[in-house]
Order: structure tokens, then sequence, then C-alpha cells
């Protein structure tokens, strides 16, 4: 099974390049038309039209990295990751410990920066309040699932401009189970003789841990058979372990 996590709109990023390379095609030829460079030279106008083509160069470049990154490459139990600003990274799907998931706001709170930084505080207000309730909102459009190897951070994918990240998030949810881990695995400071519990995502379970250990809440629900089906794992994980693996100190 090979597919890859990716760009869902990578028009954009084709037309954003073919825009950049006309308009600076187009200012390059401008200012050396032979009867506007010398204005442009007694002015000083000139490297302000050199400064502008170097922004659209930079716009040219950086459609060709966002069309690759962040992306996930999935081949069987190989796992490439492609996160931005960082080298690529070659995992297997075993070396996944957790998952977060959360909504994403990343679209409002951009605007309520912006907002904040150019409007008028009645609507830099209003933009503030939006980015609030987005970060409440318990039934968010979009969602962003981070990967952690360990305290790792591996990458973070957003379901508002990438395909198959649900594929992606199914594939791993199935993957993580139920641990029961010594204190030393799951925390530096915890006592040898204390027994600690560390919860992962149980396939459909209502929620999945962060990579610092805490359960938190997602929006993933199934019906009281498999939640009690569920359960029903749980307790004979915990009895077989007190029964069979108790230390003696307990």
């Amino acid at each position: 099974m090979s597919f890859e996590v990716r760009m869902k709109k990578r028009t954009k990023m084709i037309v954003l390049r073919i825009f950049s390379a006309l308009m600076a095609v187009v200012m390059i030829w401008f200012i050396n038309l032979d009867f506007i460079r010398p204005a442009l030279m007694q002015d000083g106008a000139y490297l302000l039209f050199i400064g502008f083509i170097g922004i659209f160069l930079m716009f040219f470049a950086w459609s060709f990295y966002a069309q690759k990154r962040p992306r996930i490459k999935v081949d069987g139990q190989d796992i490439t990751f492609y996160p931005m600003w960082r080298p690529s990274q070659k995992v297997t799907l075993s070396a996944i410990t957790a998952r977060n998931v959360k909504g994403d706001a990343t679209g409002e709170k951009i605007d309520a920066a912006i907002g904040g930084a150019l409007l008028s505080p009645p609507l830099a207000d209003a933009l503030e309040q939006r980015y609030t309730a987005a970060l409440q909102n318990p039934n968010p459009k979009d969602m962003v699932y981070t990967y952690y190897s360990g305290d790792t951070k591996l990458i973070s994918v957003s379901t508002k401009n990438m395909e198959n990240v649900e594929r992606f998030d199914r594939m791993v949810a199935d993957r993580l189970v139920l641990y029961v881990l010594w204190p030393q695995s799951c925390s530096p400071h915890a006592k040898h003789h204390n027994l600690r519990i560390c919860w992962q995502v149980l396939p459909g379970f209502p929620g999945t841990i962060t990579h610092n250990g805490y359960l938190v809440q997602t929006r993933h629900s199934t019906g009281i058979r498999q939640r009690v089906k569920q359960m029903t794992i749980i307790l004979r994980v915990l009895m077989s372990f007190m029964l069979g693996r108790m230390p003696s100190t307990i």
C-alpha cells in the first residue's frame, strides 16, 4: 500500500509560479527600455524595481517548496516525513508513538494578527473574538494532526489544505494500542514502586494521547457496543498485568 499525504490544490502553486515569473520578466523588460531606464536611474526608482523583481523571484522559488512540503510518503510500513523547514526523516510505522488532534484555527489566527497590527480597534477586536471562537469550537471543520516519536515531533498536517490526512491518521490510530508501562518509561520523575498507565489510542476510542502523556478529547466517537468491547479489552489487560506481573513491592 503506497500513497502520499500532500497538498490538495496544487493548481494554486502553479498559478503563483506562472504569475511570479511573468511579473519578473515584465518588470525586467520595463526597466531596460531605453527611454525608461535613464529616468529610473535619476530618481532612484531603479533599486525599487529591482527589489520587486527579487520578491517575485522569491515567490517563484517558494511555489516549488510549498508544493512539496509538508508531505508524508507512505510505502507499506515505511514512512517518510517531509516537514517544513526541516530535513526529511524516514521511519517505520511502529516508530510513531503518539498523536495529537486539534481544530485548525490557523486562518483565524493570521487574520487576528494582521488585524491587530493594521486595522482599527473595533475590527481588530472582532477578528480576535473570531479567533477565540474558532479555538473553542467543539466541532471544527478542519483538523490538525501532529505525530511524535517519543518526545520528538515528526510533522503536523491539516485537513484544510492536504489530502489523505484522515487515511494516514486511521492507519496510525489502528497501530497505537493501550500500553501498560513502568513509571521509568512514562516519566523520569516517577517512583519505581508506583504503577502508571500510559494511554494511547485504541481504534475508535474517543481520545488520543499527546506527546507529554495527557489524554485529550477528539471529535471521534463510537457506538455503545464498540465502547463496551474496548473497555473489556482494557480490563483484561489490567487484570492480566495485576495477576501475572505485579511486582512484590506493590
